[in-house]
């Protein structure tokens, strides 16, 4: 709304429970009402959801014989390279599945780059011919200031297994799930906290978040994170994330691989996310500006101050 009128979009902050929107009016027109912008097309990037789901993919690992060893999640962050969890593709042969139903595909990929420190790895494939072609994601940092930050995520977890229609197959199906991290939690070890509603216990005793290492982590239209580990002793409603900036910030001399693998731009720049709120001027010196001629005033400094001083 505030886009099809010409405003500044709004800006929402959750700390501690308390959400806070801030939106800001259009200019007025002569006769004092807001004029409304004819609605043209968006732009792309408004247009462009925070998380589309035929680029969530599901990461395959198999052994020589064609046994899955390994099932995680990702998403196609370029055309043709998937954001993971490094910990899922160290050897084996890794696939790539990504779309759902007759938009389904599956591709071979390979690791262009990876860092077992942080747990973050990016694999490349060929997309096929009916691959739809997809623009780069954007990428931000969670904060420094205390803030508890809503984000999303989707992945393909242990809990949402069942048996096929052939009998014969475990299908996963996706899990698109909601949450917060808080900017102050896991600050030692550098990582993102991100707090869910958790599901059951797995029967078997696994995790059963097993399967979303690898999964994006999205907050206002960036990727802050990669889901990387569930700590058992955290609870079932918590995961670990690593932080965007760990990896991509900072690049020693000879990594400039990464951000071209990700048609990111040199020095790697990362929002901060939640944006900061902005400077607001004085309503007093919005009401002297007005007053004063387009020309200013000159030597009219007492009489200037006695504005002021009406003002307030």
């Amino acid at each position: 709304d505030c886009r099809a009128v010409g405003s500044p979009e709004p800006v929402v902050l959750i700390r501690h429970r308390l959400v806070t929107v801030t939106i800001f009016p259009g200019e007025p027109d002569s006769a004092g009402r807001d004029t409304p912008a004819a609605r043209t097309e968006a732009s792309t990037e408004a247009s462009t959801p925070q998380m589309d789901p035929g680029r969530i993919a599901q990461v395959i690992v198999t052994d020589t014989n064609g046994a899955t060893r390994l099932r995680g999640s990702g998403y196609r962050v370029t055309n043709d390279t998937v954001l993971t969890a490094a910990h899922l593709v160290p050897d084996g042969i890794v696939q790539v599945r990504l779309g759902f139903g007759d938009a389904e595909w599956i591709a071979p990929a390979a690791v262009a780059w990876a860092d077992d420190a942080v747990d973050v790895a990016v694999l490349r494939f060929e997309p096929p011919g009916e691959a739809p072609v997809v623009a780069p994601v954007r990428y931000g940092r969670i904060t420094t200031r205390p803030a508890i930050v809503a984000v999303e995520t989707a992945g393909f977890p242990l809990f949402k297994s069942y048996i096929g229609e052939s009998q014969d197959a475990i299908i996963r199906d996706l899990a698109y799930l909601q949450g917060t991290t808080s900017s102050l939690a896991n600050l030692r070890s550098g990582t993102l906290e991100i707090n869910m509603d958790p599901p059951g216990p797995d029967p078997r005793g696994r995790s059963p978040w097993a399967g979303m290492s690898g999964a994006p982590v999205w907050a206002e239209g960036r990727i802050v994170g990669v889901l990387t580990r569930h700590n058992m002793q955290d609870g079932l409603g918590r995961m670990v994330a690593a932080r965007i900036e760990r990896f991509l910030t900072g690049l020693p001399a000879g990594q400039e691989l990464l951000p071209s693998l990700l048609d990111l731009g040199q020095p790697v720049e990362l929002a901060e996310v939640p944006a900061p709120e902005p400077e607001r001027a004085s309503p007093y010196m919005q009401q002297i500006r007005e007053l004063i001629p387009a020309g200013g005033l000159l030597d009219r400094e007492r009489e200037l101050a006695e504005l002021a001083a009406f003002c307030h």
